[in-house]
């Protein structure tokens, strides 16, 4: 969620926050926002950042900067993970993203050059984890190209939890 700052040379801003726990996008050591029900939230808003939130319980996948879209599709992927805090023992976070050459005007017709991929995480028990299911996968432009998941980030975990497993 942006929280936009709309009036000019304001230091903080006035933003709606459904019910849960909320994450800055950017800057994971500022915090969380925890609402118990929909309410309103004023949010610093220094000129050199922008507030973005990420929900908890869903996976964002990030991926790198290109000045075209063939040269951002060359960088790897970061997956956020906002691991859900709906107080169980076991927790998931989903998400999803979609590829495709960037070239065509249509999406995901049938039997096209596009992949799309599920991703579902969290933690359980004192385990973090992140498993992935293709949806489509068909391959396009360069027989090379592959796409790499660099780094995977949980937000929202409890002490307790210390172990990660690499199961994407």
């Amino acid at each position: 969620m942006i929280t936009p700052v709309v009036k000019q040379g304001a230091v903080s801003v006035k933003g709606y926050f459904p019910a849960g726990v909320w994450f800055d996008l950017f800057d994971h050591s500022n915090g969380t926002i925890v609402v118990s029900s929909g309410n309103y939230v004023t949010l610093e808003a220094p000129h050199d950042h922008i507030n973005v939130h990420l929900k908890d319980g869903y996976i964002v996948p990030m991926q790198g900067e290109g000045m075209t879209t063939r040269e951002a599709r060359a960088t790897p992927f970061h997956l956020l993970v906002a691991v859900s805090s709906n107080g169980s023992s076991s927790s998931s976070s989903r998400g999803e993203v979609y590829l495709d050459d960037g070239e065509r005007v249509e999406i995901g017709e049938e039997g096209g050059d596009w992949m799309k991929v599920r991703f579902q995480g969290g933690a359980r028990g004192n385990r973090c984890y992140v498993n992935s299911e293709v949806i489509n996968g068909r391959r396009f432009g360069s027989t090379n190209s592959r796409w790499i998941i660099e780094r995977v980030s949980f937000l929202g975990l409890k002490k307790d939890v210390h172990q990660v497993d690499q199961e994407y």
